[in-house]
Order: structure tokens, then C-alpha cells, then sequence
């Protein structure tokens, strides 16, 4: 789309020229082959508004969607492109945002140091306790909150970035996340599956992978959130009752690959646009059938 756009762009309002530059750079730095990173950025790259993009091709002079976009664009670009000379906030900088007294703080220097952190250029350890703190305990309750572009974002930030050390996290971070944030990482675009699949193959010692196993295990059996069965968001199921009910449906076809799908299909039937929600809960099943 981007690319389809430039010059119809560029001719229409030149000082487009930086924004569509940054665009550019975050999707020809990180969408190559075999990149490691490749689904971790490529889910984040999706927050990208796609409608709003094409709503201002298609009125490129509205200066309300061109600051926008603009927005979207140089915050996802701030936190992906990694600029070496920038500003980052410090550990208790942190703190200070994520309890609310720190409110002076810029968007674009959280996204930085955030990205900084989920590419490895800054050690995460000292940002561990700081980042959980932005998290509850309440089954991932943001889910039901109508949040805006930014915070949405920020919070895929923070939890790409925490799911990506979980390794390196302590038991209570890694149960925070098993039982709060599985189904909003993956809508979140966190490739989750694959980064257990990763922690849990590293171990080679039988009985410590064993122990590790049982502790996702538990996390995931302990798991507060719920899961939307309309587009409305005005109903929703424990994701728990969900998993269970899938699970009971797959022993009784021998986790026949059909039997899952059908089972998805009833779930959403009559839901307009399902296809995502489907989506989600599928990757979350790949979870649960890879413990």
C-alpha cells in the first residue's frame, strides 16, 4: 500500500517525505528472510492503522490524518529502528511512569527504551521489575478497556519485550505473564508457542525441563483471562472454560486437526469477522498442545 501510494503522496504534500522515510526504514530493516526477529516485529508492525493509511491516500489533505498517521509511524519507527545517539530512560524513570508519578514523560523515548531493550542493546535485567509493573494481576483487564493507539502499542511493547526474556524473568514475572497476559500477548502479536517451544528445548537436563514444563503448566491452569465471542465485545467466556471445552472435544476425535477447526467454527458461529478471533485462539491452543 505504501509503496502504491508514495508519489501520489509526495506530490500532494512534499513534508510527507519523513514520514513515509521512516515507514520505509522499520519495514525494510526488519520484514527480510530469516531475520530471528521476524515475528516479533512483524507483530508489532501490524499496529500500524491500515485503514487509516489508506484513508489518507484517499484525502491527502486532511491534516487531522496526516498527524495521525505520522504518529503511528514515527513511534513504531522510534521503538523498532533502534537510533544509537537517543535519549532512554532509566530503570527508575520506569518506575516513575509505570506508578503515574513520572508524568512528564515522552511516548517516543518509552518506545525507544523499549526497543532498545526487546533488540538487546540494553540489558534487561535492570528493567525486569520496573516493566512488571505495568501489569496486574486482574486476567489481563486491559483487554476490556477501550484503550487508544498509543497505549495500545505501548503495552504490546512492554509485552513483547517481557515475553521475549522470559527466561530471564523470576518465577513471579513468569507467572504473571502465564496467567494474566497469554491471550493479550497473542493478540498483542507475540509469538508465544515459539518462545516457550525455544525456553523449554534449551534445557537439556530431563528432570529441570520436566520441573519447567509443570510450572508453564500450572501457569496456564491458573489463567484468569477471558476471551471475546462477539466483534461487539459485549460477550466473553473464561479463556480456561474455553481451552478445557476444546481439549475434551480433541480427546474424544483423537485430536483430530478437523475436530479443532470445527470446534472454532462453532464457537464464532454467526460472528462476523471470526476469522481473527479464530486466529487467536488458535495460536493459544498451540500452547496448551505443546505443554
Amino acid at each position: 500500500m505504501l509503496a502504491n501510494n508514495k508519489v501520489q503522496i509526495l506530490q500532494a504534500d512534499p513534508g510527507a517525505k519523513e514520514i513515509i522515510g521512516c515507514a520505509e526504514t522499520v519495514y525494510g530493516q526488519f520484514l527480510v528472510e530469516n531475520n530471528p526477529r521476524l515475528l516479533t516485529y512483524h507483530g508489532l508492525l501490524k499496529y500500524l492503522e491500515k485503514d487509516l493509511a489508506i484513508n489518507y491516500s484517499h484525502d491527502l489533505r486532511s491534516q487531522e490524518l496526516k498527524k495521525e498517521l505520522a504518529r503511528q509511524i514515527l513511534l513504531i519507527y522510534v521503538a523498532l529502528s533502534n537510533p544509537l545517539a537517543a535519549e532512554i530512560y532509566s530503570p527508575n524513570d520506569i518506575v516513575g511512569i509505570a506508578d503515574g508519578r513520572k508524568t512528564d514523560y515522552e511516548d517516543s523515548v518509552l518506545a525507544r527504551t523499549l526497543g532498545k531493550i526487546l533488540s538487546g542493546e540494553i540489558e534487561i535485567a535492570d528493567y525486569v521489575e520496573p516493566l512488571l509493573g505495568f501489569l496486574n494481576v486482574n486476567g489481563g483487564s486491559e483487554a476490556r478497556e477501550k484503550l487508544d493507539w498509543k497505549s495500545a502499542f505501548i503495552l504490546a511493547l512492554i509485552l513483547h519485550t517481557l515475553w521475549n526474556y522470559y527466561e530471564k524473568l523470576p518465577a513471579m514475572g513468569r507467572s504473571l505473564l502465564l496467567q494474566n497476559y497469554l491471550y493479550l500477548g497473542v493478540v498483542a502479536g507475540v509469538p508465544i508457542a515459539e518462545i516457550l517451544s525455544a525456553y523449554l528445548d534449551k534445557i537439556s537436563d530431563y528432570t529441570e525441563k520436566q520441573d519447567e514444563s509443570d510450572f508453564v503448566l500450572g501457569g496456564l491452569q491458573l489463567n484468569k483471562e477471558e476471551v471475546p465471542l462477539a466483534t461487539t465485545f459485549d460477550k466473553w467466556q473464561g479463556l480456561k472454560d474455553v481451552i478445557s471445552k476444546l481439549m475434551s472435544r480433541l480427546q474424544a476425535k483423537n485430536f483430530d486437526a478437523l475436530a479443532q477447526e470445527d470446534f472454532y467454527q462453532e464457537l464464532y458461529k454467526d460472528v462476523k469477522g471470526r476469522d481473527i478471533f479464530i486466529h487467536w485462539l488458535r495460536e493459544v491452543a498451540k500452547i496448551y498442545l505443546l505443554i
